[in-house]
């Protein structure tokens, strides 16, 4: 292993929980160089939260000390001294690179993001989905970046990312640990009693605040089971005040750091010797994790698969609402994703956590096929795409942990289908080592010719890979409340004209076939789905969730009855959920062509099972109404022609296939 690089910075993210979620990935920089000398700099939150980190040897802060009062440049000339050989850039920010740059570094590794490649020169790609980021835990997002520069740096020869200690860590002092014992002792906290922390902010904004009325009522549940309360409770106006409404609902004795001028090393210790933690999503969440304390997170309106640890001693509690997450500071209606989480559903959770009664690493979810928010993927060993972190060794001991593996893998059951054109699809049977084996289907696309690839080029057909095209377009669905496959992984080829090999795989739909090939055969349809027994429900789940996918957008392009598949869970329920994802997209102008070419797919599909009065039923329940309007005549008008143009297509493809 190279040691040649012998001064490292690292710039840290902020704010306090995103610095914590770094100590993986500086632990693995310290690891790769020993004897280098590693600096961190940044705000004065993530300087102070890692202090004392072993993986450190020192740390500046932008706020505080000698770089207090400068501006960009000057931080950049005061760095510039220590002559510093590499940067490791964890903030996605442009002043970060800025000040590396102009501190006349001459190694600098970070994303090549928010146009700061420039800035940089060893730039890492970025996962990126359709219209935005692709959702990795920070954890893996800075692990990722930290492997690439370990490598760029010579300190080994493959990245090693597959570390299997992802955990977080932190360091207290000794002057820590004597200011508490002096706090606790000023409380009346001895030793032997346990005490559990309470945490109603959160700097993020109000709208990821639980009611501070229901922290009370938990507080008093927990007293009342011999636990003294703290409230972590940072020394601010707001924060005062969630104090003081937190006084007005409790009847029993509690305490609070908003007056003890506690430092972050102090609150460092005082988290690390707690029972049990209960808190919004917020900062200290992540120290009780690194200490290794029994947590609940509560989450609002944040998305939690950007900061998913895998700690296993925490729970996770949130419940899907229409308009979340929002990732919005302030609740713009009822903060419904917060109310509605209960009291008794924290305070059983508090239980399991303490006790271990709970499946590690999974969140408490309400009313979702299956728990988007909950998906943790990771990057392949290649980086050409994601992994579902759960299936990772499953994959891998299949001999799949590669984009090559996906491409070439000649074992499976191949599907046959007309009209496939690039596309190939293979089901597979993947055998765990302990365990049942789990069917997962994988579909392929070929790059195709270079003629081919010019003339998709020329019409603008291929924007990006189909794989991650469909990857994409399941995860928004889910995020919608739309039943799909799970999405397992995708990867592709970089670089190419007009298309690109790449693959999706996704997990089996729970006892599922198409509607095409359940309703010919209804009389034995019925008799293994309640749902083909019932039309009107049938038609009112199907109306719905096609309903659905419109009014968020979305567009399949190619909705017939093949692409509705009945789902069976192993519980009984049954539900309606939508496939083959690859084409579908979410227009900006001439929405209604699409909404029109989708239903009269559909209605076209099922003209020989369903009547013309059933297909003005779906229609009206489709529409959300018992009467239909004069626009919305005119929309079943369109739809009507529009299947009337895909029949005679279709008789005429039939007429050149019979006369060839």
């Amino acid at each position: 292993m190279s040691q040649s690089i012998k001064r490292i910075l690292v710039m840290l993210p902020n704010p306090m929980g995103d610095a914590i979620l770094a100590t993986p990935a500086l632990r693995r920089l310290r690891r790769a160089f020993p004897d280098a000398h590693i600096m961190a700099c940044g705000r004065k939150s993530a300087t102070a939260i890692l202090q004392d980190h072993p993986a450190l040897d020192g740390l500046d802060c932008f706020d505080d000390g000698a770089c207090k009062g400068m501006d960009t440049w000057a931080i950049g000339d005061y760095l510039q001294r220590w002559k510093y050989e590499a940067a490791l850039i964890l903030p996605n920010s442009l002043r970060a690179a800025l000040i590396a740059h102009h501190a006349k570094i001459p190694r600098r590794i970070g994303y090549d993001r928010d146009r700061r490649g420039f800035l940089l020169t060893t730039r890492i790609r970025p996962f990126r989905l359709q219209h935005g980021y692709a959702p990795v835990s920070m954890l893996d997002y800075y692990g990722w970046l930290t492997d690439h520069a370990i490598e760029a740096l010579g300190g080994c020869s493959e990245c090693p990312y597959y570390d299997d200690d992802n955990s977080l860590s932190l360091g207290t002092s000794f002057d820590d640990g004597e200011v508490v014992d002096k706090m606790l002792s000023e409380w009346e906290v001895a030793r032997s009693e346990h005490y559990a922390i309470l945490v109603p902010g959160g700097a993020f904004g109000k709208s990821k605040w639980w009611p501070v009325d229901r922290f009370a009522k938990l507080g008093r549940q927990l007293h009342d089971n011999g636990y003294k309360i703290v409230l972590l409770c940072a020394p601010s106006d707001a924060e005062r005040e969630i104090e003081r409404r937190f006084s007005e609902y409790t009847g029993y004795s509690w305490h609070s750091t908003s007056a003890a001028s506690l430092s972050l090393g102090g609150v460092k210790e005082l988290v690390r010797r707690a029972e049990l933690m209960i808190a919004n999503d917020t900062g200290p969440c992540h120290i009780a994790a690194a200490f290794k304390v029994p947590l609940v997170t509560l989450f609002g309106p944040t998305d939690p698969r950007w900061t998913a640890t895998g700690y296993d001693r925490e729970i996770r509690l949130r419940v899907d609402v229409d308009c979340g997450p929002c990732q919005k500071p302030v609740c713009e209606t009822d903060h419904r994703c917060l109310e509605q989480i209960d009291v008794e559903r924290v305070y059983q959770a508090s239980q399991r956590a303490l006790h271990d009664g709970f499946q590690p690493g999974r969140s408490i979810q309400i009313g979702r096929v299956y728990a988007v928010y909950d998906e943790s993927f990771v990057p392949l060993v290649d980086g050409s795409g994601l992994v579902h972190q759960q299936y990772r060794e499953l994959l891998k001991q299949n001999g799949l942990s590669r984009l090559s593996d996906f491409i070439n893998i000649s074992t499976g059951e191949r599907l046959e289908k007309a009209g496939l054109g690039r596309r190939e699809r293979l089901r597979l049977t993947l055998q765990p080592n302990d365990g049942d084996p789990v069917v997962v289907y994988l579909k392929r696309f070929d790059a195709g010719s270079l003629g081919g690839q010019v003339s998709r080029w020329l019409k603008r057909r291929v924007r990006t890979a189909e794989g991650l095209i469909e990857f994409d377009a399941a995860l928004s669905l889910a995020e919608h409340d739309i039943p799909v496959a799970r999405p397992l992984a995708y990867g592709f080829e970089r670089g190419g004209i007009g298309g690109r090999r790449s693959f999706v795989l996704t997990e089996e739909l729970p006892q599922a076939d198409a509607l095409e090939r359940l309703l010919p055969r209804l009389e034995e349809s019925q008799q293994k789905y309640r749902l083909l027994g019932d039309r009107q429900r049938l038609i009112n789940e199907a109306a719905l969730l096609v309903r659905r996918m419109h009014e968020k957008g979305y567009f399949h392009r190619d909705l017939y009855l093949s692409h509705l598949f009945v789902c069976k869970e192993w519980s009984g329920r049954e539900y309606l959920a939508v496939i083959d994802l690859q084409r579908l997209f979410r227009p900006i102008w001439r929405k209604r062509r699409w909404r029109v070419k989708d239903l009269a797919q559909l209605l076209y599909s099922a003209q020989s099972f369903f009547s013309p009065t059933e297909q003005m039923r779906f229609m009206r329940i489709y529409l959300g109404v018992h009467r239909l309007s004069g626009e919305q005549k005119a929309l079943v008008r369109s739809v009507l022609r529009k299947c009337e143009r895909i029949a005679a297509h279709d008789a005429r493809k039939r007429q050149r296939e019979a006369t060839a």
